[in-house]
């Protein structure tokens, strides 16, 4: 009965008649066998040594955002740029806001056509915001986040946020936790003329846990990670149902470690990366079922530090984290098949 239930959600989806949702994802990648057996970072440096938990994310034309909180005041920094595929060279564009907010350290995505959205929670309450921004020029690159921010829930632990790739329109899912319990929540985004409309579904526990994060794709497949009181990063995955929640499986550990970080392509394939005594360790897979992940080996990097964060698209990955000397690293990585 659960994989009749799944196909139909599917084929529901897939069969849906409002184009405002489509996106440029695709829809044949589950056919995808290939295991991406590791990254192979091929570039480093040394960006704004101000903040602190880092977050990035990189859309399928290569542009980038990058965000954080500053050890001073709690304001927010953002960067952005383009990732050269041959050789992972980064050029910075220009942004309008830098100290555009302040609070707890932020999360944020990007999609294909320069919509971001941000997700952070208050300093002095449980309140969690949101703040949409877009990239408004491509030669230089140039970003504005919108001047008002929205509050959408609340909650203990820094929200994680991860948007689709459909224009005007898109899904949006963030996750939680609060005293020790994670929470799951979708919205989703409409554009008609000027008007922007985010609609929310309801925040739904889902599991006992800390720290998650979460990561969707364009066809409609989710995976969220995060951490348990024994030690280990555990990783789930899901997909969206007919009433725009997603709908997740058990979860599984995949590493012994904290601070787990999630990226899935449209192809199914996972990437993670979490720290264990400050070593910053990824791993690969892909999704198989809908529900698990078939994984290839640990990569142990020889990168010291916390926070880490990673992004990918179909040819590079980010992976940025704060340095042991209290600098933020910056690497781009290409896949070994």
């Amino acid at each position: 009965m659960k994989k009749l239930y799944i196909f139909l959600i599917l084929s529901f989806l897939f069969s849906c008649s409002d184009d405002d949702m489509t996106s440029d994802g695709n829809l044949t990648g589950f056919s995808n066998t290939q295991i991406i057996k590791g990254i192979n970072f091929i570039t480093q440096q040394v960006v704004d040594q101000r903040s602190e938990q880092v977050n990035t994310d990189i859309n399928h034309k290569n542009e980038f955002i990058y965000i954080g909180r500053t050890n001073t005041a709690n304001l927010f920094i953002l960067q952005i740029g383009k990732v050269n595929t041959t050789n992972g060279a980064v050029s910075f564009g220009n942004v309008n806001n830098i100290n555009y907010d302040y609070g707890s350290p932020p999360s944020v995505s990007l999609n294909d056509w320069g919509k971001a959205v941000e997700v952070h929670k208050s300093n002095s309450t449980s309140n969690y915001y949101y703040r949409g921004g877009k990239i408004t020029s491509e030669n230089p690159l140039f970003f504005q986040f919108d001047k008002d921010n929205h509050k959408f829930d609340t909650g203990n632990s820094n929200p994680s946020i991860d948007i689709t790739d459909g224009k005007p329109n898109f899904y949006i899912s963030t996750v939680h936790s609060s005293h020790g319990k994670i929470y799951s929540r979708s919205a989703t985004y409409k554009m008609n003329g000027n008007n922007e409309t985010y609609t929310w579904e309801d925040s739904m526990p889902v599991y006992e846990g800390n720290n998650p994060r979460v990561s969707i794709n364009n066809n409609f497949q989710a995976a969220m990670v995060f951490e348990k009181n024994d030690g280990n990063v555990y990783i789930a995955v899901g997909i969206f149902g007919l009433n725009g929640t997603i709908v997740w499986e058990k979860p599984s550990s995949f590493g012994k470690g904290t601070e787990a970080d999630v990226h899935i392509s449209d192809n199914g394939d996972v990437f993670c990366v979490y720290q264990n005594n400050k070593k910053i360790i990824t791993r690969t897979g892909l999704i198989q079922n809908f529900k698990s992940v078939e994984w290839s080996s640990t990569q142990y990097t020889n990168y010291i530090g916390t926070n880490p964060s990673i992004s990918s698209n179909k040819e590079v990955v980010i992976l940025t984290y704060n340095g042991s000397t209290g600098v933020n690293w910056f690497h781009v990585g290409k896949f070994n098949y």
